[in-house]
């Protein structure tokens, strides 16, 4: 009795875990901001504008590049990119 009692649980606990993630999968993220990197997707953009604004020495990131690249150890013909979150 108890271990079909527990193979019963066990089975609701698979079944309620993949509903639960399968709809999680399937919503997308509500946007706290919608919108908000609409403008990188302007085709006119000014890349140089951004690369002047992001990459200067006041930021944290700019001061740690060369120790983040290092850490990564690359290969000297490997390609990368920065795509975000």
């Amino acid at each position: 009795m108890r271990l079909t009692t527990f193979a019963a649980f066990l089975a609701l606990l698979v079944v309620s875990a993949t509903a639960f993630s399968q709809e999680t999968l399937t919503q997308p993220k509500k946007s706290v901001k919608p919108g908000i990197n609409k403008t990188f997707l302007d085709p006119e953009l000014d890349v140089e504008e951004w690369i002047n604004r992001f990459e200067v020495e006041s930021r944290e990131v700019f001061h740690a590049r060369e120790e983040v690249v290092q850490h990564l150890d690359l290969a000297p013909v490997t390609s990368i990119a920065d795509i975000g979150t």
